[in-house]
């Protein structure tokens, strides 16, 4: 299946002023859900990754502000969109990147404020962005996504695990993120 990306309109009075729409990298596209095979659903998530990788800019801090949203209006559920992600993370957090779900009864919490919750959105979402350096907070839930990160960052990430972890700044971790990052620690 061929998948348009769509650029957002930054200028428009209802949009918000992100700055990847400021920046012109921001892309809506639309994934087809009816009538299809899971295996083809699938090819087109992972697809986005490599939309993504060729969308301008492709080195560089500037990739940072880079984000395709994927909308679902047509998924026949809710958990099936939570499953598709969770099925397809470790695929993208290989190229570096995040893949974030959106929906309605999404119930991850916000990191400062338990009672806000981020990922709710009246249709669900994938939403693909580059990974970063304060990813790891996503990532402590399991030690191949933090592999993963390490990955990506090397030294500067392992620094940044210990820094956090060190200065008690466990922002919005539970016990089993800590346990998860100590455990990675302490076999490196």
């Amino acid at each position: 299946m061929q998948m348009n990306l769509v650029p957002s309109v930054a200028h428009s009075y209802y949009a918000p002023k992100l700055i990847s729409m400021k920046k012109e990298t921001f892309w809506l596209t639309e994934i087809k859900t009816k009538g299809r095979t899971e295996e083809e659903i699938k090819k087109d998530i992972i697809n986005l990754s490599y939309l993504f990788h060729e969308q301008e800019p492709r080195t560089g801090e500037a990739t940072q502000f880079k984000t395709i949203v994927s909308v679902w209006d047509d998924i026949s559920s809710e958990e099936d969109i939570a499953r598709l992600h969770y099925e397809m993370k470790p695929t993208f957090l290989r190229a570096g990147l995040m893949l974030g779900e959106f929906f309605s009864s999404c119930e991850k919490r916000g990191l400062r404020n338990s009672n806000f919750y981020p990922l709710r959105s009246p249709i669900p979402l994938l939403v693909v962005r580059e990974m970063l350096e304060f990813d790891v907070v996503f990532l402590s839930d399991s030690i191949e996504y933090v592999k993963e990160y390490i990955h990506k960052y090397g030294d500067r990430g392992l620094n940044a695990i210990k820094h956090m972890l060190n200065q008690n700044k466990k922002i919005g971790l539970n016990d089993e993120q800590v346990a998860v990052l100590k455990s990675y620690l302490m076999y490196q």
